[in-house]
C-alpha cells in the first residue's frame, strides 16, 4: 500500500504569522491519493474494527493522593457533583464498506434523561437499555483542512450528547499503521485530551453479539458491584486497596466510592431536590467514571455530621474489556505507577499491576 500522506494546514487565525494563501478547491477527493489510501485500509480490516473511543479524558479528579478534594465543612457530595467530572470510554465494532456505508455495533446506552421524570421515577436506579443490533450507517473521507473520516448518518454516538460529552461524527487521522489507527476530532487543541484508537477484530462479523455481549456483562458487573444481590438495593462499598505484590503491605485504602455513595443517595429527598441536581447525578450515573475517595480525618466523622476537611481520592474513566475494566487516564498512585487494566477475579473483586504494585477493587 502506498505511504498514506497527511497535509497539515496551519490556521492564520489562531495568532501564528503566515503567508496569505487561497483554499485549494478539491473536486473529486479519490482523485487525492491520501483520501483514496484512507479508505483502502479503513475497509481492509476483513472483520472490522474494534474502536476504543473516550471522547473526554478529563484530569479534573483524576488526581493522585496527595491532593485534598475537601477544604470545607460541607458535605463532600454536592462538593463532587459541582466539579465536572471525567467520562468513560466505549466499544465500537466497524466494519467500512468501500461503498460508503458501514456496519456498527456499540455498547452505548440509549440516552435517558432523568431531569425529565417525575420526582419518584427519579428515584430508581438507572437501567440501561442495550442495542445489540448491528446497525448501518455512511461515512465519507473528505479532504477540507486535512484528511477527514465523516458519519454522515446518526449512530448510537448520538446517544451521549446531551450529558456535556464532546462526541464527535469528524475524525481526523493522528497515525495509521499497520495494526492500528488512531484520530482525533477537532474538539480539543491539545492532545491527550480524548484518545480513539482502531485494531483489527480477530474474530468475524457473526461473533460481533456474543463478545459485545460480554463487554456490556463485564460493565454492568463493575457498575452494580455494590448491590445486594437479586435487587436494586446498595449492599456495601466498594474500595481501592494499593498495596506491594511482593509484601502484601497496604500502602492505601480507600473509605469508599462515589458510585455506592450516588447510588445510597438516589432514595432520598437530596436526590431529586432539584433539576440541576437531578442532571449532575443522571450524568454521572451513566458516563462510566469512578472515584474511590479516602477520609484522612476519620476521628472528625461521628454519625451525621462530616467535620473533616481532607479527602484524598483516585479517580479515572473506565471501559469494558472482555476481561474487566480499563481505566484512562488511570488510577494515579504517583507519577510512576499508573492502574489501568484491571481484570475480573470475581466474587465483586477485580485487580490491576503497575509497577511493584498490585491495586484491588473489592467489597470492603
Amino acid at each position: 500500500m502506498k505511504k498514506l500522506m497527511f497535509c497539515i494546514v496551519m490556521v492564520c487565525g489562531l495568532g501564528m504569522g503566515c503567508s496569505k494563501q487561497e483554499p485549494v478547491s478539491v473536486s473529486n477527493i479519490e482523485d487525492l491519493p491520501a483520501a483514496k489510501d484512507f479508505r483502502e485500509r479503513l475497509c481492509q480490516a476483513e472483520n472490522g474494527w474494534l474502536v476504543r473511543y473516550f471522547p473526554q479524558v478529563d484530569n479534573y479528579l483524576n488526581t493522585n493522593i496527595t491532593e485534598n478534594i475537601k477544604t470545607n465543612y460541607n458535605s463532600l457530595y454536592p462538593e463532587i457533583l459541582s466539579r465536572r467530572l471525567g467520562v468513560g470510554g466505549y466499544n465500537l465494532f466497524v466494519k467500512f464498506q468501500p461503498d460508503g456505508t458501514l456496519k456498527m455495533l456499540t455498547d452505548i446506552a440509549y440516552r435517558q434523561s432523568d431531569a425529565d421524570q417525575t420526582e419518584m421515577e427519579r428515584k430508581t436506579y438507572y437501567a440501561p437499555e442495550f442495542n445489540l443490533e448491528v446497525m448501518e450507517a455512511n461515512y465519507e473521507i473528505k479532504v477540507a483542512e486535512g484528511l477527514n473520516l465523516i458519519l454522515t448518518t446518526p449512530t448510537m454516538l448520538d446517544q451521549l450528547k446531551g450529558f456535556e460529552v464532546n462526541v464527535e461524527n469528524r475524525f481526523s487521522p493522528v497515525r495509521v499503521e499497520k495494526d492500528k489507527i488512531v484520530l482525533r476530532t477537532a474538539n480539543y487543541l491539545g492532545e491527550g485530551s480524548e484518545w480513539i484508537e482502531l485494531t483489527p477484530l480477530d474474530f468475524s462479523m457473526e461473533e460481533w453479539k456474543e463478545r459485545m455481549q460480554r463487554r456490556i456483562d463485564r460493565k454492568e458487573r463493575f457498575r452494580k458491584r455494590s448491590f445486594v444481590a437479586g435487587s436494586q438495593k446498595s449492599q456495601r462499598p466498594c474500595v481501592l486497596q494499593v498495596l506491594l505484590t511482593a509484601t502484601g503491605e497496604v500502602v492505601y485504602q480507600s473509605t469508599m466510592d462515589f458510585g455506592y455513595t450516588l447510588m445510597d443517595d438516589r432514595m432520598t429527598y437530596h436526590y431529586g431536590h432539584t433539576r440541576e441536581n437531578g442532571e449532575r447525578v443522571a450524568r454521572y450515573d451513566r458516563l462510566q467514571y469512578e472515584l474511590f475517595y479516602k477520609n484522612e480525618q476519620p476521628e472528625k466523622t461521628v454519625e451525621g455530621y462530616d467535620g473533616s476537611t481532607y479527602y484524598t481520592a483516585l479517580g479515572s474513566g473506565y471501559m469494558a474489556t472482555e476481561e474487566g475494566v480499563f481505566f484512562l487516564p488511570g488510577l494515579k498512585f504517583n507519577e510512576e505507577v499508573v492502574f489501568q487494566e484491571f481484570v475480573e477475579k470475581g466474587n465483586r473483586e477485580w485487580e490491576g499491576v503497575a509497577g511493584p504494585y498490585t491495586a484491588r477493587i473489592k467489597l470492603n
